[in-house]
């Protein structure tokens, strides 16, 4: 994850042997943006939160799911 963020050109060149993606379209993909849970921010727990309510809106999820409650703290 590091080395993704830190070094995003360099990390694109590995994406055509690790993914499906085409060698001609890794300039135009985006990255991932990995966090570690011990650097969520309550701006990146709202995101969850907001992801998990839209499954359980759509019926994915019996009940509400509290993502706070799931994030493991070390």
């Amino acid at each position: 994850m590091a080395f993704v963020k830190e070094k995003p050109d360099e990390a694109r060149a590995f994406l055509p042997g690790y993914t499906s993606i085409e060698p001609d379209l890794v300039d135009k993909v985006p990255l991932a943006g990995y966090v570690l849970a011990k650097d969520f921010t309550e701006k990146d727990l709202g995101y969850f939160q907001t992801f998990f309510d839209l499954f359980t809106e759509k019926g994915v999820f019996p009940a509400k799911v509290d993502v706070p409650s799931l994030i493991l703290k070390s």
